[in-house]
């Protein structure tokens, strides 16, 4: 983000202001007297800080009567130039992941509301707050989140007690001893087997970044909604705004079935580092000679740099592990084939079939192969990750604080409802001062 780009310059981030309204008129006709794409949003009038407000239409309560000259706005806000702004500004891109409230908000996810995607870059850009803020359809975000939280916790749960009766998920991978009853009934069938310790594996990594990230809108969207006030204090960012938190994982039949192994890495699994990854590829091919460019130099590129950097950024979380891992032969080499199998299913698609074919393969045709080169491609080469993860211990790791499963009696023998055992913190000591301190059991 920082090398390849200017942030100072280009990134510019929607933020709460309140703007004056001329007396007499109406509060569609007001002026925002921004100074400039740098000012400070919390303008003042007469000396003081002019006070956030929401209008009716987004539930609040309106002003008193001798407030009523001003109104919020939502517009862009460049780098600030006092001290304070710009820290909680620079804070609010490092840990900003998709971009959902700054101008370089990635593709995968909605677009902005209409009324936001039409605003230009000039001084006098804002939109009205009630036309963008809905409290109504915040509160359903927050439900949902709330109820996929809940349901990603028993999930992970269960998952948890289910992998527990295989010894492969407590890292011997090697040679493992089949597991228990009745996924020990697999043991004489190879393929199923695999199938199963494959699925999951994919599954325990889907449902985890699900509650993970329903914390988000939990958290934030829900204490700006229940204490408004403080919200606003410590940032100028609409949070209570429903489209700063769209979904994490797309749709993932219509990804597949329409767009095999592409659909699955760029529509259906999450885009966190979507941005991230992407940004090098747009730097490095803009190198490129334009008619290397536009014969396809560009779209190689694109391809294979963010695969090789997400392969890159998992092969050190592994190597990063206690235990004995092979990065370089697990992570690193799955991911940066995901780009092998997404070229070679484009082509084969796009270029080669449509030659060869007499035909146009109808539209059940080509979903059901979709289907079947997915499968395929990742039983091919997931278990270079899975047995990564396993070997490294991720499934030893206690998800949940409070498990309902076992608290029924369900678990292992001696497991009970609270799951966090023993110390959380210890004293360290390593061979030297360096590689001593406090860490996490």
């Amino acid at each position: 983000m920082l090398i390849v780009n200017d942030v100072q310059k280009d990134f510019k981030r929607l933020e709460r202001f309140t703007v004056p309204v001329n007396d007499g008129a109406s509060a569609d006709s007001a002026t925002p007297t921004l100074d400039s794409p740098n000012a400070d949003p919390k303008m003042k009038e007469n000396g003081s800080p002019a006070r956030h407000r929401r209008t009716p239409a987004t539930g609040g309560t309106p002003l008193p009567a001798t407030q009523k000259q001003c109104k919020e706005v939502i517009g862009w806000q460049a780098y600030p130039k006092s001290v304070g702004h710009r820290l909680n500004w620079i804070i609010g891109l490092l840990f900003n992941f998709r971009g959902t409230e700054w101008n370089w908000r990635i593709s995968a996810v909605p677009s902005f509301p209409k009324s936001i995607a039409d605003l230009t870059d000039g001084e006098s850009s804002y939109v009205d707050a009630s036309e963008v803020i809905d409290l109504r359809k915040s509160r359903k975000c927050l439900k949902r989140a709330v109820l996929t939280f809940l349901r990603a916790y028993i999930s992970l749960d269960l998952i948890k007690v289910i992998m527990m009766r295989d010894r492969y998920f407590w890292g011997f991978v090697s040679d493992p001893a089949p597991p228990l009853l009745p996924f020990g009934l697999l043991a004489a069938y190879p393929l199923l087997l695999r199938i199963y310790r494959l699925f999951f594996s994919g599954i325990g990594i889907l449902v985890a970044l699900d509650y993970v990230t329903s914390l988000n809108p939990i958290i934030f969207l829900g204490l700006s909604l229940a204490f408004p006030k403080v919200s606003r204090a410590v940032t100028s960012v609409p949070l209570e705004a429903e489209w700063l938190y769209p979904d994490v994982f797309g749709h993932l039949a219509s990804s597949t079935l329409n767009h095999g192994i592409a659909g699955c890495w760029g529509m259906w699994w999450h885009q966190l580092f979507r941005f991230s990854f992407a940004e090098p590829a747009r730097w490095l091919s803009s190198f490129l000679p334009r008619k290397l460019q536009q014969n396809g130099g560009r779209r190689i590129i694109y391809l294979l740099i963010p695969f090789a950097i997400s392969g890159l950024l998992h092969a050190l979380g592994s190597y990063c592990q206690i235990a004995a891992t092979d990065p370089w032969s697990g992570p690193f080499p799955f991911f940066f084939l995901q780009s092998v199998g997404v070229g070679v299913q484009r082509v084969l698609a796009k270029q080669v079939l449509p030659k060869i074919l007499p035909f146009q393969p109808p539209r059940w045709l080509r979903r059901a192969t979709n289907l079947a080169v997915v499968i395929a491609w990742f039983y091919l080469t997931g278990p270079v990750v899975a047995d990564d993860f396993a070997a490294g211990g991720v499934w030893l790791v206690e998800p949940v604080p409070i498990s309902i499963i076992r608290g029924l009696g369900l678990g292992a023998e001696g497991e009970s409802w609270w799951c966090l055992r023993g110390h959380w913190f210890e004293w360290w000591n390593g061979e030297t001062w360096w590689q001593s301190g406090i860490r996490f059991v």
